[in-house]
């Protein structure tokens, strides 16, 4: 599914691993007792890694001649829409098996990238099915 030839798709498929590691580091530290901000950001940043996801793997789909002008649509209309983003995916052929449907729901339940102003805390359950969620859907892309 990730074309890893293509230069364009790669960029978002590097970030959706950054996003992940990052998550993951958090998660090690957040406070599994209590609330936390930590927790939240694992949310925000898990919810990257899918939106790169879906964004490398509708690249992946694209023809080469059209895949700039995609990139452009993704700044201008699909931004971090989710929904939107996978309806793309859709579309291009790709079939999100039942299993990954089921992580991108349980991402996009917990997750908006309004996230970023809102300074709350979060259970550390939530943070840790969001991540679970996002590292099941990065590992479905990565051996596709």
């Amino acid at each position: 599914m990730i074309n890893r030839n293509a230069p364009e798709v790669m960029v978002y498929f590097r970030s959706a691993a950054m996003h992940l590691e990052a998550s993951a580091e958090l998660l090690k530290v957040c406070p599994k007792k209590t609330w936390s901000k930590l927790a939240h950001e694992v949310i925000y940043l898990s919810g990257y890694v899918v939106e790169c996801v879906l964004k490398a793997a509708i690249l992946s789909a694209t023809p080469p001649r059209k895949r700039a002008e995609m990139v452009l649509k993704f700044r201008i209309d699909l931004k971090h829409n989710l929904d939107r983003l996978k309806k793309v995916l859709v579309e291009s052929g790709c079939v999100m098996p039942a299993q990954q449907t089921y992580q991108f729901r349980q991402v996009l339940t917990e997750w908006n990238s309004e996230m970023r102003y809102e300074p709350i805390s979060r259970a550390f359950e939530d943070a840790d099915n969001v991540h679970r969620s996002c590292v099941g859907f990065y590992s479905w892309a990565e051996r596709s």
